[in-house]
């Protein structure tokens, strides 16, 4: 369970930018970004200031499943040496600043970093809390998508979210049974047919989680009559399940049929064409990250 590490990532970005040339832009943007990453990935504690011992991570579980909340929402900021994730931040925030240098907030972003007058610690918890309407407000002060404020402040967060993925239990994801991620609470995008059950998967930190065939994630519809699929001419490993209520769909990847393993961190983007068949179809994807 939960993604590759990050120089296993980077290596498989690598092979992939080989056979998909039309997404190459955005894999090498995912390439430094991951490589960005690197320098909290290889560390013993994944960015967090103390041994993990001192948290146990049992805990952490409990609280899960016993408040039906997910796991970050249970991590003290206070947890995480930030100096190192600063460093990071800051790596992940020169990169989009040279990629589209035209976002002037971006900049502007830099310059009070490093002046000390941002308080990273606060956009950590607001992450962790899933503070949307924060991280809205912060987005507008720069001028700057929330969507890509949301994607900075977790990018340092990311490998310690992704260790909490993968200490995690299959007995714990079959205990969930909701529609967001028991991890970090992010709506899926991406779900799995297997075995005739239904596993949705986070592209964020890799968690696995088992759902009910009929239910939309996204209003929490369960009438199988309104809740439908569209089978894709040519291609019977995906098939794209929607909500005739409210018009949300999800990408699925059918196991059994597929030529060869999707990397789960890359499956989005690697299902671009469904999302084209999709808003053919007048369907939307709600988004999760502001």
């Amino acid at each position: 369970m939960g993604h590759p590490s990050v120089s296993d990532r980077l290596q498989i970005i690598s092979e992939t930018i080989q056979t998909h040339k039309d997404i190459r832009e955005y894999l090498e943007l995912l390439q430094k970004v991951l490589l960005a990453q690197l320098q909290i990935d290889e560390t013993p504690n994944k960015g967090a200031k103390c041994d993990w011992k001192e948290q146990p991570f049992s805990s952490l579980v409990q609280k899960t499943l016993e408040a039906k909340k997910p796991m970050i929402h249970f991590l003290n900021p206070e947890l995480f040496d930030v100096d190192i994730l600063k460093a990071v931040f800051r790596d992940v925030l020169e990169i989009f600043i040279s990629t589209y240098p035209e976002q002037k907030g971006l900049q502007t972003l830099l310059e009070q970093l490093d002046h000390g007058t941002v308080n990273l610690l606060r956009w950590f918890q607001a992450a962790l809390s899933e503070e949307g309407e924060s991280i809205i407000q912060w987005a507008d002060k720069y001028e700057i998508e929330s969507s890509l404020l949301f994607f900075l402040i977790n990018a340092p967060l990311q490998p310690f979210i992704e260790e909490l993925a993968r200490r995690a239990s299959s007995s714990f994801y079959d205990r969930w049974w909701q529609a967001c991620c028991p991890i970090c609470g992010r709506m899926p995008r991406i779900a799995h047919l297997r075995n005739r059950q239904r596993y949705l998967t986070c592209t964020y930190c890799g968690a696995e989680y088992r759902s009910d065939l009929f239910l939309c994630v996204n209003c929490e519809n369960k009438d199988p009559y309104t809740l439908k699929y569209l089978q894709i001419e040519g291609r019977p490993e995906f098939q794209i399940d929607f909500c005739t209520k409210c018009k949300n769909y999800l990408k699925v990847i059918i196991d059994r049929t597929v030529p060869e393993p999707i990397p789960g961190f890359l499956a989005d983007i690697l299902t671009l064409t469904l999302d084209v068949q999709a808003k053919h179809a007048d369907l939307i994807r709600h988004g999760t990250d502001y």
